[in-house]
């Protein structure tokens, strides 16, 4: 059930009628305090509890909502996290059920009487008032109706004018005349059904002429050229849409109704899937796999190897930007299908699924399903069903798309694993913080499925595990070329194809370019390369993690930055809005013409620093010929669902030279044309003060400059930095991943940090600063207490706190945030030294009693970040 602060399950009793009919993963109405509410079956007993159980009322569905493997899940996901049980099966429910329980208050058949007891005052009879008001606007319904709390007390401020309403609603529920309980929406979508349309079968022995049917029609004109254009096109018992009779007949589905009723035509209603492919080409015959190249070949046949296992150890699908990692992935696909399992398929963003979907359908056209948010309730919907009914074999999607209902996984893919997004981050408000890749490996062992971690620049902790032995490591150090040969059909394809070089990298430094008076954003050498690609009929690239036209604006009499008045970060100018837009909030506010500070009062105020908008109006002015596009968070907002198609499609079709864009550029983009790809600024970011800070701006450079040379053809790729030195950039410069990986590993040893610990973050936000701190302090004690009453003081080497402090985003949408991290050394760390199992577990254990009472808090379990 869900129900504020319910850590744990609850035990009901199944009554007689639904012995035969319950199910683990269903949907049940149950009791719940005084009312009801929905719950999900998590396990069906025969023994009776020691205790006394209050039984479940109803079914909400009979056929189960949950795999049983997804039941395990939960209940892990809820221990690991320290979420509730229903946070972590929120995950799994269908498309259109709510996640979250709202609760509501119902009069009761005493509160609905005539006469009502003696004593009440005026807000108890004013609130009895509206909740049967509410009961007589439902004249369907005969029992009372529950009312949403929320919305009740905001009609009640509003029309009462009081601020009791807590206190009213408490008097009312102890005098048994309302009573509060939860309620778990039924499912916002269901099925889409159409009309579809036949000729009457009858029709079959009868001439066109036939006295009867022009009997019918000799009074409708109208009708009768209907008819006579159906019975023209259509066969007699042959089904089709209505709306497309109405078009061959050029009529409508009034008329069509019209002659259903004379016995002309029938009609039903049948199923119609919402396709959110319907748009995308479609391929009737599978694409042919194309010849392995050498190395390709020895990390398949390591594959097929591991699939022999009854629980096959992951791998870790090490390989360099455009070396072929997704076809393995389309053969193991192909290897579990045939043994009549589905595949998982996650990619991190939504801007890549429409490219893998199209990658993916053309090997196995008709067979995959897409799962991500920027699909339609309704698309959803139907494709959750699909993959839950076995008729999609193949689930592509983001993060979320791994809790789909599949009941024969065999397979599990992570492209791009290293990617932060697939970590739910705070933002998600009463859900868990669940990391992709971790539950995915808890996932393949409770099904016994494969799975593949796939990137160029796998996470430190990932790679850490694979010199572990606990992931299998195999390495693509090569490009594939795309010249290879298809092999003929039936063949098998185990041909070797040749490999193609990365792009060589030129690291400019800025700070010789402002000596040699070069103030453009833009070096003299990438000013040179990007004229000749566009002159040569080629595309570039141009990456800058940054938004807006200026990064911040400033008086530059006193030094007063503009900043957000909620969230205490600077503002970003954007000139083709004329407006300051806070990336953190989205509060739009205008560009001040003189400082904000009432002390200094100066018309002096510029716009610093750089962003896209700035770099695309640079690159219009450099070369006012050429086709320039941008891709930002701003354009896909601006663009609707489908804008990371139309961007992604100009750029394949050559309708674009140029284009400007911020990360969502970096990740996994296959654009043949692309010959040239330029970082403006390589240094933001890698001075934060997060541990992963060089880790983020390695993978970011490394990921973006491959996207030059795909395919055939010379390529370069340019990186602007400051501090081109730095062991990053000479790293990403040389695309050498071994080089960062032992300066990084080196450093989060000597400091303790991942994977040679674990990090649980605390987060306390409130909108008064002074109680945010007072909380965060006051559980960092209590914690502390915790840990020293159970033998396990801070200088045991075994644990250590990190704050309380403000957190580094201080203020965020009107609220302030305060934040510890507790940093557990070594034990339960995969391959860390792990000598104290039972303090670890004391320590988690003293966290997840205490969990169900922090209210306010937030807690994170392997945060992605420390900021």
């Amino acid at each position: 059930m869900d129900s504020p602060g319910l850590q744990e399950g609850l035990t009901y009793a199944v009554p007689p009628d639904l012995h035969d009919a319950i199910q683990p993963g269903q949907l049940v109405w149950g009791p719940l305090k005084k009312g009801r509410a929905q719950g999900v079956v998590m396990a069906v007993g025969k023994v009776a509890p020691p205790f006394r159980v209050r039984a479940i009322t109803d079914l909400v569905d009979r056929r189960p909502v949950l795999q049983l493997y997804q039941l395990g899940l939960a209940r892990w996901l809820s221990g690991y996290y320290y979420c509730g049980l229903f946070e972590a099966v929120s995950l799994m429910l269908p498309p259109g059920f709510s996640k979250v329980a709202r609760p509501t208050l119902t009069v009761t058949s005493a509160g609905s009487e005539l006469l009502l007891p003696p004593g009440l005052n005026s807000n108890e009879l004013f609130l009895l008032d509206l909740l049967r008001e509410h009961h007589k606007t439902r004249r369907d319904e005969d029992e009372p109706a529950p009312v949403f709390l929320n919305d009740l007390k905001k009609e009640y401020q509003a029309r009462h004018g009081k601020t009791t309403f807590d206190r009213t609603v408490k008097s009312l529920e102890e005098k048994g005349l309302a009573v509060r309980s939860f309620f778990l929406p039924r499912p916002g979508v269901k099925p889409q059904l159409k009309p579809f349309v036949r000729l009457a079968p009858y029709l079959l022995d009868l001439e066109p002429d036939d006295p009867g049917i022009l009997k019918k029609l000799n009074r409708s004109q109208k009708q009768k050229a209907v008819f006579k254009a159906l019975r023209q096109e259509l066969e007699p018992g042959y089904l089709i849409l209505a709306e497309e009779a109405a078009l061959i007949a050029d009529t409508d589905l009034a008329t069509l109704r019209a002659l259903a009723a004379k016995g002309l035509l029938e009609i039903e209603d049948r199923e119609v899937r919402r396709d959110p492919l319907a748009n995308r080409p479609q391929r009737l015959k599978p694409e042919e796999p194309p010849l392995l190249t050498y190395r390709q070949s020895m990390a398949w046949r390591a594959i097929l190897d591991g699939f022999q296992s009854p629980a096959p150890q992951p791998f870790l699908l090490h390989g360099v930007t455009g070396s072929g990692k997704t076809e393995l992935y389309l053969r193991s696909i192909a290897r579990v299908l045939k043994d009549g399992k589905q595949a998982i398929v996650l990619v991190p963003e939504i801007a890549l699924t429409a490219q893998t979907v199209d990658r993916f359908a053309a090997r196995f056209p008709g067979r995959v399903a897409v799962r991500h948010s920027k699909l339609t309730p309704g698309e959803a919907f139907d494709e959750w069903r699909r993959a839950r009914d076995g008729e999609a074999s193949i689930v592509i999607g983001a993060r979320s798309a791994l809790f789909s209902p599949v009941p024969n996984l065999g397979l599990i893919i992570i492209d791009e694993e290293h990617e932060w997004s697939y970590k739910q981050d705070e933002s998600f408000s009463g859900s868990a913080l669940y990391h992709t890749r971790t539950v995915a490996v808890e996932l393949a062992k409770l099904t016994g499925a494969a799975l593949i971690l796939g990137s160029a620049t796998p996470a430190v902790e990932s790679f850490f595990r694979a010199e572990q032995e606990e992931f299998r490591l195999l390495s693509l150090p090569e490009r594939v070329s795309p010249h290879q040969a298809i092999p003929a059909a039936g063949a098998e394809p185990l041909g070797v194809a040749g490999p193609l070089p990365l792009p060589p990298v030129q690291v400019v430094d800025l700070r010789q370019e402002l000596k040699a008076s070069n103030n453009s954003i833009f070096s003299r050498d990438l000013q040179r390369d990007l004229k000749d690609t566009v002159a040569q009929g080629r595309q570039a690239i141009l990456f800058l993690n940054r938004r807006g036209t200026a990064t911040i604006v400033m008086c530059r009499d006193c030094g007063t930055v503009v900043v957000c008045d909620l969230c205490d970060t600077p503002m970003v100018f954007h000139a083709d809005l004329d407006r300051l837009i806070c990336h953190r909030c989205g509060r739009r506010a205008p560009s001040p013409r003189i400082c904000p500070n009432p002390e200094c009062r100066s018309e002096r105020i510029r716009h610093f620093g750089v962003g896209t908008k700035r770099v695309e109006e640079e690159l219009q002015r450099l070369y006012p010929r050429a086709r320039i596009i941008r891709w930002d968070q701003d354009t896909i907002a601006e663009g609707g669902r489908d804008s990371y198609q139309t961007l992604f499609d100009k750029m394949a079709n050559h309708e674009a030279d140029l284009l400007v864009g911020t990360q969502m550029i970096a990740k996994g983009l296959d654009l043949p044309l692309v010959s040239l790809v330029g970082v403006v600024t390589a240094d933001t970011g890698l001075y934060l003060p997060d541990f992963r800070a060089s880790e983020r701006t390695f993978q970011l450079l490394t990921q973006v400059l491959g996207r030059a040379g795909r395919r055939s053809g010379p390529s370069r790729a340019l990186v602007q930095s400051y501090t081109p030195d730095h062991y990053v950039i000479q790293a990403a410069a040389h695309h050498d991943y071994q080089s960062f990986y032992s300066q990084e590993i080196a450093f989060r040893y000597e400091h303790g940090y991942p994977p040679f610990s674990r990090l649980i973050k605390f987060v306390y936000s409130h909108k008064d600063e002074q109680k945010a701190k007072i909380e965060a302090d006051k559980l960092a004690k209590e914690l502390q207490y915790q840990f020293d009453e159970a033998g396990l003081e801070q200088d045991s080497g075994i644990y250590d706190f990190i704050g309380p402090a403000p957190a580094f985003q201080h203020k965020l949408r009107g609220v302030y945030r305060y934040q510890f991290i507790i940093r557990i050394y070594g034990t339960g760390i995969p391959g860390a030294d792990d000598s104290h199992p039972e303090d670890d577990r004391t320590l988690r254990q003293i966290i997840g009693r205490m969990r169900p009472g922090l209210y306010g808090w937030t807690v994170d379990v392997d945060p992605q970040s420390i900021l």
